[in-house]
């Protein structure tokens, strides 16, 4: 049976030309403490091989209070600054959950 309370985070990060493998370094340094979090199901970071520098973020939490819990966390408060120049704006985040 799906667990209709788990919160479903897709979340893409592009580089800018010329940054992609910092850009890939530092999207790295997240999956350590975000998988150690209480709330994560699992936390999987993709690049797609066609377009090199363009990343995703696949996230399972158990619920909406374990990824407000993420979003206050300082490894993540700390990422959007130290990233903001090796990075083209992001598009928003999209959010789902299982129903079957």
């Amino acid at each position: 049976m799906p667990n209709s309370k788990q919160l479903i985070i897709v979340a893409e990060s592009i580089a800018k030309p010329g940054h992609e493998n910092e850009l890939r370094k530092q999207l790295l340094t997240l999956i350590e403490p975000s998988r150690a979090e209480p709330g994560c199901v699992q936390y999987t970071l993709h690049e797609n091989p066609d377009e090199p520098g363009r990343f995703l973020f696949y996230e399972i939490w158990k619920d909406d209070a374990a990824f407000v819990h993420h979003t206050q966390t300082a490894h993540f408060k700390e990422f959007g600054p130290r990233v903001s120049h090796l990075r083209l704006p992001s598009p928003p985040l999209r959010k789902f959950r299982v129903i079957a």
